[in-house]
């Protein structure tokens, strides 16, 4: 009687009684498997689900781009409408580069990172390009310049450096989310309706935007609880921006602000609760240098 038929019943083998050569001739059908086979199976052995409470931390400088570019959004629109004074926006450039000068000795850090060369150059070639800047979208219609500018804050919130806040690395990336936000600044500056308001309002771009990220990077480094409250400052700064320009519009910001600090987060981890990751003896070894 042929043994490998298939109503015959499996034969217990021992595991160190098999063979694995292809052409060899075993006292077991082709599709034998062991009994202990599967008892080294392992359901998400190497999903490293974080808790709640570190994504939100993790999520602060998604909240805190959002309200950066929320914020510089409702200067220009006052400062257009003339309910912001152009002295204003220069005083707070002012404040603002100051503050991250100063920051420089206790955050122990260059303080050419912020007022170097480049910045000088940065800085010069704004203020000598102002009469270009005024006459870039001349014929356009505003409109069209808003949803452009729109599309490229978003784009540069999708495509900003975000482990470079949270120091996952020590160097910034994301040419793409600078030039878009670089960019959008320019095409909003030059439907403004005097040449006044183009200098302080790009300058303030441009501190924003490049140099915020830096002080944000190492102030996190520095202390987590400055961190947090630095957060909170700037939600409440860009609330206050927000509610002298629309009440609609502060509610939509704490809309965008909740739902890319808390709700974001709980949605990933519903997410990643429901992922499946299945492991066991047939993985291929990883070799390990200690």
């Amino acid at each position: 009687m042929n043994s490998f038929q298939t109503n015959s019943p499996t034969p217990e083998v021992s595991p160190y009684y098999m063979n694995k050569y292809l052409h060899t001739e075993q006292p077991f059908p082709d599709n034998y498997i062991e009994d202990w086979f599967l008892e080294g199976m392992r359901v998400n052995y190497h999903l490293d689900v974080l808790p709640l409470k570190d994504i939100v931390k993790e999520s602060l400088a998604l909240s805190q781009q959002i309200s950066t570019v929320i914020m510089y959004m409702c200067i220009f629109l006052l400062t257009a409408k003339e309910m912001l004074s152009v002295r204003g926006v220069y005083v707070a450039d002012i404040i603002l580069l100051s503050m991250c000068f100063l920051s420089c000795i206790p955050l122990k850090i260059s303080p050419t990172v912020f007022c170097g060369w480049r910045s000088i150059i940065i800085f010069g070639t704004v203020w000598g390009l102002v009469p270009v800047i005024s006459t870039i979208t001349t014929g356009y219609y505003p409109d069209s310049i808003y949803i452009l500018s729109t599309v490229l804050f978003i784009i540069h919130i999708c495509f900003f450096d975000y482990g470079y806040i949270n120091n996952y690395v020590d160097e910034i990336n994301g040419v793409l989310s600078y030039n878009a936000v670089l960019l959008a600044s320019i095409v909003l500056a030059s439907i403004l309706p005097k040449n006044a308001m183009v200098f302080p309002l790009i300058s303030l771009s441009i501190i924003l935007f490049e140099f915020n990220p830096l002080f944000r990077h190492y102030l996190l480094k520095k202390s987590k609880n400055m961190y947090f409250l630095y957060s909170i400052l700037l939600f409440i700064a860009t609330f206050c921006f927000c509610f002298m320009l629309s009440f609609w519009f502060s509610i939509v910001y704490l809309f965008c602000v909740s739902l890319g600090t808390y709700v974001g987060p709980k949605f990933w981890l519903k997410i990643q609760s429901l992922k499946t990751e299945v492991s066991g003896a047939w993985d291929e070894a990883v070799p390990s240098t200690q």
